[in-house]
């Protein structure tokens, strides 16, 4: 799950560190991170989700043994992982938009 939304904000921070960067494309940029980390909120990332199918085949981890979580715990991940991905939306759009505002002024 963190390695999915490292690999998003680390494409954008790359891009915002290069010396050709636009402001118009970096707002494009910022904005489809945003939807992407969004979009995890419903459906799992790249990593997550290759970590999820192994473990319903398996029931392992790197070759090491995992319990079946339960029902809560299952919910409790689910609802941790929409939280995390709403608040790194969140501190993105507001860090752009305060820039914006920094820029403008």
């Amino acid at each position: 799950m963190i390695k999915d939304a490292l690999c998003s904000l680390q494409d954008l921070s790359l891009y915002l560190q290069r010396e050709n960067a636009s402001a118009v494309d970096a707002l494009f940029r910022v904005e489809s991170v945003v939807k992407t980390l969004l979009a995890y909120k419903t459906q799992s990332g790249q990593t997550l989700h290759k970590f999820l199918d192994g473990y319903r085949q398996t029931k392992t981890f790197k070759e090491t043994p995992v319990s079946e979580p339960t029902d809560s715990q299952v919910s409790d991940f689910e609802v941790l992982c929409k939280r995390f991905y709403q608040s790194l939306s969140d501190n993105v759009s507001s860090r752009f938009s305060e820039a914006s505002l920094l820029s403008q002024a």
